[in-house]
């Protein structure tokens, strides 16, 4: 069984931008579910855990999202390039390595028509 293609969504709730998005990013992932070839993920990035939590309690989208907090892992944004957001990232399974990253959510369609 070959591994559908992670697309993920690097965003915060203190980001104006990010919060925006997510509409269009629910209406791409559920245009997309059917065929199975990609997996969606939201990664709240440098927020707090009550705030992200309540967000997604009033925001309801049905592809995966979690938290990564600084505290737990300070490096991890610099070690992955993330200086803005939202940031979004696609995976290539099958050479496991990044093949897109720092795209505008207006172009993840033509992108993901092209996988």
């Amino acid at each position: 069984m070959e591994l559908a293609t992670p697309i993920i969504d690097f965003w915060s709730t203190w980001c104006g931008p990010c919060i925006a998005q997510h509409p269009e990013l629910q209406r791409i992932v559920n245009a997309y579910k059917a065929n199975g070839k990609f997996k969606f993920v939201g990664i709240a990035v440098n927020d707090k855990f009550a705030s992200w939590k309540q967000y997604l309690e009033k925001h309801v989208y049905t592809y995966e999202n979690y938290i990564f907090q600084d505290s737990d892992y300070p490096n991890l944004r610099k070690e992955l390039g993330i200086y803005s957001f939202p940031r979004y990232v696609i995976v290539n399974t099958k050479e496991n390595k990044v093949v897109r990253s720092n795209f505008q959510i207006n172009q993840l369609r033509e992108i993901l028509n092209t996988l």
